[in-house]
């Protein structure tokens, strides 16, 4: 049987177990030197599976609560495929489902995310824009 999600409030503590993660952004992940300002900033949850951190997540109402912004998503390189970012955005959207001011819920991700999971993204976001590097 596998194991189940659990999803819970981050703290400082879990740190070692979130930079554990894995490397992100091509190596400019913002997270390990503003994780504490993270804390503080965004409502910030871990999910384990058997106790190990597998994935991180942020969000925080934005434009005057009609908004949940979704920020600093990861997860842990062998646990991707699995349905855990739909996990997360579940519960995220369920613990917002009594606030009647939100109207959206957006997220950014990287070109690697649309080119292993782009069909699973788009049946639940729509894109706005896309950034177009100019140092390929």
């Amino acid at each position: 049987m596998a194991a189940r999600l659990a999803i819970r409030q981050a703290t400082l503590q879990d740190y070692q177990g979130v930079m554990d993660i894995g490397k992100i952004y091509q190596g400019r992940d913002y997270l390990p030197a503003l994780y504490d300002k993270y804390l503080n900033t965004f409502n910030c949850y871990v999910g384990e599976m058997d106790g190990e951190i597998v994935t991180f997540h942020g969000d925080r109402l934005v434009d005057a609560g009609a908004t949940i912004a979704i920020a600093g998503g990861r997860v842990k390189e062998r646990y991707r495929g699995r349905g855990i970012i739909a996990d997360v955005l579940r519960y995220i959207d369920n613990s917002y489902k009594d606030v009647t001011s939100v109207k959206y819920m957006t997220m950014t991700t990287d070109n690697l995310n649309i080119i292993l999971s782009g069909e699973r993204i788009k049946r639940k976001f729509a894109q706005i824009f896309e950034m177009v590097s100019c140092l390929s």
